[in-house]
């Protein structure tokens, strides 16, 4: 009985261990070619740090991107969200987001535009009391009038939201648990205990599950299928979607190789992610700004199943990309530490 035992175990903590080596190398980007692709070609926008997640207004030209400076931890910082007109190359980000909302500790964000025109911005809020998103107004000038604040328990772990209503969204839980042992576990077993919760307008739901950490979301063009990327599990999945029930089904999922991260829907319908080539950089970049971690934007074609690397950056010319947006025949870049976005001629 007692060998069996001992065999049972070592089993277990040797099926462990190459569960761990498998998930490190594959953080570490050993099978990513990180040769630079474009990012030699761009300008520099100075921002605030941390310009984590973009959505752009192609009706207006305006880019609305949250930032948030995650390194300052003592006092916690307030983020906030600017507005960018990108039919004007010389204009500077300008701060949108006013003071009705003392506690804003910004992550992703969505727009939605209804059928008078009337826009809303979605955005995730990691606020001190609990997980929430926010919904603003957008005035004619950019400007955000808070409108609304949306909570539930079923809101753990929040990072990013794609609106599909006036008071619809989709939103991910990147993870289900928060530091510790389950916590450690879930980040180097890569465990897919991420999740999607859809908010119908009356209560939220889980949508779909089984993601190994949960990251960008968003919704395709003619509102028929949903997007998620996972950084752990380097995978972009699409769902067909219910429009009427917001219910999700038929799930395929794309092997992309690299730490998936938030996502843009093109007007021609082509998808931009946002990567992490290196997620042991990234992690050593979180802590120390001097350690380079590689950036990269993929863009992935439905129509035709393929993916393609359209930025690389691998000397430190944007550093922990998490976002890439397309406007108008260039590429935005935003990363999670760096003060700065890349703009770049595709």
């Amino acid at each position: 009985m007692a060998k069996k035992l001992f065999l049972a175990v070592a089993i277990i903590v040797a099926v462990i261990a190459a569960r761990v080596v498998y998930m490190v190398t594959q953080a570490s980007g050993l099978f990513v070619d990180t040769e630079t692709v474009l990012a030699d070609q761009c300008e520099t926008i100075v921002t605030m740090p941390g310009p984590e997640d973009l959505a752009i207004d192609h009706q207006t030209g305006f880019a609305y991107f949250a930032t948030v400076d995650r390194r300052q931890t003592d006092p916690r910082p307030r983020g906030s969200i600017y507005m960018l007109d990108l039919n004007d190359t010389a204009s500077q980000p300008v701060e949108v987001l006013g003071n009705e909302i003392a506690d804003f500790y910004a992550h992703g964000i969505s727009l939605w535009r209804d059928s008078n025109g009337a826009l809303r911005l979605f955005a995730v809020n990691h606020s001190k009391s609990g997980e929430a998103v926010e919904i603003f107004e957008v005035a004619q000038d950019g400007q955000l009038q808070h409108l609304e604040t949306i909570t539930s328990e079923a809101m753990r772990s929040l990072n990013d939201v794609v609106a599909v209503g006036p008071r619809q969204f989709y939103a991910t839980n990147d993870q289900r648990y928060d530091g510790g042992i389950g916590g450690a576990a879930e980040v180097f077993l890569g465990l897919p205990l991420g999740e999607l919760i859809y908010f119908n307008g009356r209560r939220v739901q889980t949508a779909a599950s089984g993601f190994a950490y949960a990251n960008g979301v968003n919704v395709s063009l003619d509102g028929r299928n949903i997007y998620v990327a996972e950084t752990i599990g380097a995978k972009l999945t699409v769902f067909d979607r219910n429009q009427a029930s917001g219910k999700l089904s038929a799930r395929v999922e794309y092997d992309m190789g690299t730490g998936a991260d938030n996502i843009d829907v093109a007007p021609n319908g082509s998808v931009y992610i946002g990567a992490h080539p290196d997620l042991l950089a990234f992690s050593a970049h979180s802590g120390d700004p001097e350690v380079i971690s590689p950036s990269q934007v993929v863009k992935f074609d439905p129509s035709s199943d393929e993916f393609e690397t359209v930025y690389m950056s691998e000397k430190g010319e944007l550093n922990g990309s998490a976002t890439g947006a397309y406007w108008n025949g260039t590429l935005l870049v935003g990363g999670v530490f760096d003060a700065k976005l890349a703009r770049c001629p595709l």
